[in-house]
């Protein structure tokens, strides 16, 4: 058993990164916001991985203005940062494979291009827009990442790990009051009222969070000091009131599926199995508790949303365990069969379109499987396999590792809830898959500069 040490973090830094968060969540200047982080990055880059996880989980209130976010605006710099860091930088033996896969997933998209705009040609500039302004950029920041941490060495990405580790007990309490004072609400099929943040999915914001989880429960296992456990606890608890007030099936899901795995991942290795079941059987107790309190005190919370939208909503066709999602997969049928080699072109307008035109909803299809099939077909959807079971496949060996199993586990919690999404392209994704792969790579060194080659080995 180990435990963290948080002594060689700047208390500078740190500082600086509270007054950033204030500045975006509390007095909600999200100008002023960016440029202290950017600030702060350039001062000390062991912040970018905390920054970059935090910052799509508010992708819709940081608004600059129409069309701007603080988010897109931290992308773009990373990017432009990273580059800089890493110009010619080589690794043996690995740059070449990295080379290649750009280079697949480059040629990948411009065939899709043409295939998506002779699908609809109408729609030529939006398809365009959306696959190289919005999508392949994420694929270039995916690359950058893992060449940045690997030029930086293995002490660097284990500082920027605690940063992420302490910095997110900072940021979760300021985004709970920003959540609590800025939330609306709407009639969910007139069962009950859900809330979440404007312009956001509540199933996306509650599944983003709850990847969070497995940092602060990690957190929790592994340092000493009280005060930094009890803001574990704290921030994971306000993690798990968010996802009850949007009333969010996915998020809650999640939510315990991280619990579930955290559990058993941080164990020590001879005693696993029986302390699994002793915090399992913990959680059991405290979920009693909670709803003994609600039960008795019902003005803490109004236990009503949690029932309609868990209970009564399955007495209705429509809203089934799915919600509805089955409509859309059933749909994906048809489109497979039309086009099953290749699809219809990397672009998530032509998938809304082509669901408005055969069941009548303009939507997409609620599973990043079979939006990969839709959108590339079955060529696709081989090469999307073996991205994916390669990282599985370093996943399982980082939870084995202890250290960075907080990063797997999280990237399998993304993966798990994006089959109830369409994530092919979201930014946390990409973000925590080049994280793997460097984690990875550093799991069995110590030394400051060490630079491995066993990635995607």
């Amino acid at each position: 058993m180990f435990n963290l040490d948080f002594s060689n973090l700047g208390f500078l830094e740190i500082s600086i990164v509270f007054f950033s968060l204030f500045t975006l969540l509390i007095l909600e200047i999200p100008i002023l916001s960016i440029f202290i982080i950017i600030c702060v990055l350039i001062y000390n880059p062991r912040l970018f991985i905390f920054f970059l996880l935090i910052l799509p989980s508010v992708e819709t209130t940081a608004v600059i203005y129409s069309g701007v976010t603080i988010s897109k605006i931290l992308f773009l710099f990373s990017i432009i940062y990273f580059t800089i860091s890493v110009l010619g930088f080589r690794v043996r033996n690995l740059a070449i494979k990295k080379l290649n896969y750009l280079i697949i997933i480059f040629f990948a998209l411009i065939v899709g291009s043409f295939i998506a705009i002779s699908n609809e040609p109408t729609l030529t500039n939006q398809i365009l827009n959306e696959i190289w302004i919005s999508n392949f950029p994420k694929v270039i920041l995916f690359f950058l990442i893992i060449n940045f941490y690997l030029k930086k060495g293995s002490k660097f990405f284990y500082e920027s790990f605690n940063y992420l580790l302490l910095n997110l007990t900072l940021f979760l309490p300021l985004l709970y009051y920003n959540f609590s004072t800025n939330f609306e609400d709407y009639n969910w099929f007139n069962l009950t009222t859900r809330k979440y943040f404007a312009g956001s999915d509540p199933n996306e914001l509650t599944i983003i969070l709850s990847s969070y989880l497995p940092f602060l429960i990690f957190l929790f296992y592994f340092h000493k000091n009280y005060i930094i456990k009890l803001g574990a606890i704290l921030s994971s608890l306000l993690i798990f009131s968010i996802t009850l007030q949007t009333a969010s099936r996915a998020g809650f899901l999640t939510f315990t599926l991280a619990l579930l795995i955290c559990i058993l991942a941080f164990q020590k290795s001879e005693n696993r199995l029986f302390l699994f079941f002793k915090s399992l059987l913990g959680l059991v107790i405290t979920f009693a508790f909670i709803s003994l309190a609600l039960t008795f005190f019902p003005q803490l919370f109004d236990v009503s949303v949690i029932q309609s939208r868990f209970f009564d909503s399955l007495q209705y066709r429509a809203l089934n365990i799915t919600a509805g999602r089955t409509d859309f997969w059933i749909s994906s049928i048809t489109a497979f069969f039309n086009k099953p080699i290749f699809g219809y072109g990397p672009s998530i307008l032509l998938s809304m379109k082509f669901n408005l035109e055969n069941i009548g909803v303009y939507n997409v299809f609620h599973n990043t499987i079979i939006q990969t099939l839709f959108q590339f077909g079955l060529f696709g959807l081989v090469l999307y396999g073996f991205f994916i079971t390669t990282l599985f496949k370093k996943s399982i060996s980082l939870i084995k590792n202890i250290y960075f199993s907080p990063i797997a586990v999280s990237f399998l919690l993304i993966f798990i809830g994006s089959m109830s999404l369409s994530w092919l392209w979201r930014e946390i994704f990409w973000i925590l898959a080049s994280l793997i792969l460097v984690a990875y790579n550093f799991k069995f060194l110590k030394s400051e500069n060490t630079s491995g080659n066993t990635l995607l080995g």
